[in-house]
C-alpha cells in the first residue's frame, strides 16, 4: 500500500488524500443527519402536540376563572342579571385567543373539553330553566352547592393535564440538549482527525515537493539573469518534468521574445528614420543626445559638435533647442547646402515610463512649401476682394445702363424703317440684355443671399418648372425627362429653381437642341436626396472638369463662368453639396445631394 501510495504523482497524491478527508466527513455527515432527523421528531412532537395542548389548557383556565368570578359576583350580589348571557359571551370571547395554527382540538383533550361542555350545559339548561321559572333562589342553591364544586374538579383537573404536558415538554427539551452535545463532541473528535491527518499528509507530501524544486530555482535564477535558452535537466518526478519542460520551454520563448523586442526596436528606429520630420531627443540624465535620419540630413553635424554647442549657422533654430521653455508650432528660417527654407518648430517634455521628466523631444517640419501655398491662398482672398469690389461697381454700371436700354428701345421705335442704322438696334439691345445678365451673375457670386429653407418637394418644384424651360427652350428633337422621387427638403424654393434652371439649361446648351435630358433621383437610407441631371450632349473637356466650379472657368464661348460658381453656393448655403459624376463623349451627368427634411 506504502509502496503504491508512494509512486502516485503529486496530484493524485493529494486527491487521495482529499477523498480520505471527504469519507470522513461523509461519515460525520451521515450521523449528523440521524441526529437531525432526531432533533426534526421532537420539534414535531413539541410543536404538533405539547405546545397546542398548553395553549388551549391556558385558554380554559382563564375562561374558568372568569366564569369563576362572575358566578362568584353573582352569588354575592355584585351581579343582578343577564348571568347565563355574560357566561355565553365568555365562551365565545375566549375561542378567540387561539391561534389559527391550534385551533384543532388535539385528541388528548377531549375529555376536557368534554367536562367543559357539561359546565356550559348545566349552565344553559339548570342554571337559566330556574331563572325562567323565577326561582332565584333555587339558582343560587345550585350554583352554590353544585356548579362551584364542578368547576373546581375541572380545573383541577386542568391543572393536572397542565403539569403533565410541562412535563412532557420538558423531557423533549433535555432530549434535544442531549442530542446537540452529542453531535458537537462527534464533529470535534472528527475535526480533529481531519486536522492531523492533514497536518501529517502535507508535511510528507510537501516534502518531497520542496528538494527538487529548490534545485530547479537555482537553474531559474540564472536564466532570469539573462541565460536566455538554458535547459534545465529532468527529474524523475512526474509533475516536475512538465514543469521542467515548461521552464525550458519558457526559456526559448524569452530568447525568442529578446530577440522580437530587439528586432522591433530596430524597427521602430526605421520607422523614425524614415519620417520626413526631423526629430532630436535629449536625455538630461544621461546627457545623451539621439538624432533620426531628417534631423541628421536637414543639421549636418555630429552630436558632440551639438552637445558642444559648436554650430555656429541657425542660431534662432539652436537657441529654441537649448532654451529651458517648450514651444509649439514656431516658424523660424533654417539654412543648409539646399538653400535656405522655412522650419515650423516645436519642443515637448520626455517622460519615461514613470512619467518623470527626463529630457526633451525636438522636432521640426519644413514648411516652405506650406507657406508657398499661404501665399497663394491669400492671393487668391484678395481676387475674392476684387470680385466684391466689381461686383459694387457692376451695381452702379446697371443704373446708367438701364436708362441706355430704355433710349435705345424708344429710338429703335421711333426711327423709320428707311435709315439704314435702325438695323443695328436690335444687336445693341440684345449686347446690352447680355451685359445686364453678366452684372446678375456677379451681383449673386458677390451676395447670393441667405435662403429661406421652407419644406418644400423637389418633385413638384420640377414639374412646375420643366414646362417652362420646355416653352422657353423648345426644341423637336429635345427630351426632358423627369423620374423624380417625391421627397421634403428644406430649401428656399425661388434659389433652387434657380439652381434647376441653370443646371437644365447647360445641359440643353450642350446637347445642341438634339439629345435628350433626364433628371433622375435616389433616396438613401441616412436622410439625404440625391437628384442626378444627366445629357447626352458631348461632354465637359478634360482640362476644365477640375475647376468647372471655379469663377470665369467655362467651356462656352459666350459664358461669364459664374453659373456653376453660384449653383455651387446656393446647394451649400442649403447645407447640401453638388457635384461632376462623369462627363464623357456620350453626356455629363451632376449630382446635388440635399438632407431630407425632418417629419413634423
Amino acid at each position: 500500500m506504502r509502496n503504491w501510495f508512494q509512486s502516485l504523482s503529486f496530484r493524485n497524491r493529494i486527491l487521495v488524500v482529499l477523498l480520505l478527508i471527504t469519507l470522513l466527513m461523509s461519515s460525520f455527515s451521515l450521523v449528523l443527519i440521524a441526529s437531525i432527523s432526531e432533533v426534526n421528531d421532537v420539534s414535531k412532537k413539541i410543536s404538533n402536540e405539547g405546545v397546542p395542548e398548553l395553549a388551549w389548557l391556558t385558554s380554559w383556565q382563564e375562561e374558568l376563572a372568569v366564569k369563576t368570578f362572575l358566578v362568584e359576583s353573582y352569588l354575592n350580589e355584585e351581579w343582578c342579571c343577564d348571568l347565563v348571557e355574560e357566561y355565553q359571551s365568555i365562551h365565545s370571547d375566549q375561542d378567540g385567543n387561539i391561534p389559527e395554527a391550534w385551533t384543532r382540538l388535539p385528541s388528548s383533550l377531549e375529555e376536557i373539553k368534554m367536562s367543559m361542555e357539561r359546565l356550559d350545559f348545566e349552565m344553559i339548561n339548570n342554571v337559566q330553566g330556574l331563572l325562567d321559572f323565577g326561582d332565584e333562589e333555587g339558582a343560587r342553591s345550585y350554583l352554590q352547592t353544585q356548579f362551584l364544586p364542578r368547576i373546581e374538579e375541572v380545573e383541577l383537573e386542568l391543572s393536572e393535564a397542565r403539569s403533565n404536558v410541562l412535563s412532557t415538554l420538558n423531557d423533549h427539551s433535555s432530549s434535544l440538549t442531549t442530542i446537540i452535545h452529542q453531535s458537537l463532541w462527534l464533529l470535534f473528535i472528527v475535526t480533529v482527525m481531519v486536522i492531523g491527518f492533514s497536518i501529517v499528509a502535507a508535511y510528507r507530501i510537501s516534502g518531497k515537493l520542496t528538494n527538487p524544486l529548490e534545485r530547479m530555482v537555482d537553474q531559474v535564477d540564472a536564466i532570469s539573469k539573462g541565460q536566455y535558452g538554458l535547459y534545465l535537466t529532468s527529474t524523475p518526478q512526474f509533475e516536475m518534468q512538465q514543469m521542467t519542460v515548461a521552464i525550458n520551454e519558457m526559456s526559448k520563448r524569452l530568447k525568442s521574445s529578446f530577440d522580437t523586442l530587439f528586432n522591433e526596436k530596430k524597427y521602430r528606429e526605421q520607422i523614425l528614420n524614415s519620417l520626413p520630420i526631423g526629430i532630436i531627443t535629449f536625455d538630461h540624465q544621461s546627457n545623451e543626445l539621439s538624432l533620426n535620419t531628417a534631423a541628421r540630413l536637414w543639421v549636418q553635424a555630429s552630436e558632440s559638435d551639438i552637445l558642444l554647442q559648436q554650430v555656429e549657422e541657425n542660431q534662432a533654430f539652436w537657441q529654441l533647442f537649448w532654451s529651458n521653455s517648450m514651444c509649439q508650432n514656431v516658424k523660424v528660417s533654417f539654412s543648409n547646402s539646399e538653400g535656405t527654407h522655412q522650419v515650423l518648430v516645436s519642443k515637448t517634455e520626455l517622460f519615461n515610463d514613470q512619467q518623470i521628466v527626463i529630457g526633451q523631444i525636438f522636432y521640426f517640419i519644413d514648411i516652405t512649401e506650406v507657406e508657398e501655398m499661404a501665399k497663394r491662398m491669400h492671393q487668391s482672398e484678395k481676387l475674392a476682394l476684387v470680385g466684391e469690389m466689381a461686383a459694387g461697381a457692376a451695381h452702379e454700371i446697371r443704373n446708367p445702363l438701364a436708362v441706355i436700354h430704355g433710349f435705345i428701345s424708344l429710338m429703335k421705335q421711333t426711327m423709320p424703317d428707311s435709315n439704314e442704322n435702325k438695323s443695328y438696334m436690335p444687336l445693341l439691345l440684345q449686347e446690352i440684355d447680355r451685359i445686364n445678365g453678366i452684372i446678375d451673375e456677379m451681383l449673386l457670386l458677390a451676395k447670393p443671399g441667405v435662403p429661406i429653407l421652407k419644406r418644400g418637394d423637389i418633385k413638384e418644384m420640377a414639374e412646375e418648372l420643366i414646362p417652362l424651360i420646355r416653352h422657353s427652350y423648345g426644341h423637336d428633337d429635345l427630351k426632358i425627362e423627369m423620374k423624380l422621387d417625391s421627397a421634403v427638403v428644406m430649401m428656399d424654393r425661388k434659389q433652387m429653381k434657380q439652381v434647376l434652371h441653370n443646371l437644365i439649361k447647360n445641359s440643353i446648351d450642350a446637347v445642341g437642341g438634339t439629345g435628350t435630358v433626364t433628371l433622375y433621383s435616389k433616396v438613401d437610407e441616412s436622410g439625404w436626396y440625391h437628384l442626378f441631371i444627366r445629357d447626352t450632349g458631348k461632354g465637359i473637356p478634360s482640362h476644365l472638369q477640375e475647376t468647372i466650379f471655379e469663377p470665369f472657368s467655362s467651356s462656352k464661348e459666350s459664358g461669364t463662368g459664374l453659373g456653376l460658381t453660384i449653383v455651387q453656393r446656393i446647394i451649400e448655403n442649403h447645407h447640401g453639396s453638388i457635384r461632376l459624376v462623369d462627363s464623357s463623349e456620350n453626356g455629363t451627368t451632376f449630382q446635388i445631394s440635399l438632407p431630407l427634411a425632418d417629419d413634423a
